[in-house]
């Protein structure tokens, strides 16, 4: 049984993401699957240690430049093919990326997210 951790709405998303690893440089491609004001879920090929930090990096929108926020991996789940699923939790979010996500999630379709 999957326990929901984040209690906000979230927003549905495909978006091309990057997390790099803080002391080596190191890096990894994904895609934001969902989104909230607390953390996000992404698929990657990349197999990710537990707990382990990263800086986020993703653009909202094509025409802005990219967030960097820092955060936790909580949760692992393989998928079914050759991508991982995980749960990383934000760490600490600036005040204007709070803003940006907050606006992000408020401008898509009802539908475009759950509670």
């Amino acid at each position: 049984m999957t326990i929901e951790r984040r209690n906000c709405r979230r927003a549905h998303t495909h978006i091309p993401l990057k997390l790099i690893e803080p002391y080596s440089q190191t890096s990894h491609l994904g895609y934001l699957q969902n989104l909230t004001m607390e953390g996000m879920g992404i698929f990657s090929p990349d197999y990710l240690l537990p707990q382990s930090q990263y800086i986020c990096q993703f653009s909202l929108r094509p025409d802005t430049p990219p967030l960097r926020i820092p955060g936790s991996l909580v949760h692992i789940q393989k998928d079914q093919g050759s991508f991982f699923y995980y749960g990383i939790k934000f760490n600490v979010v600036h005040p204007e990326y709070r803003r940006m996500i907050a606006d992000y999630i408020e401008s898509l379709p009802d539908d475009g997210g759950s509670r």
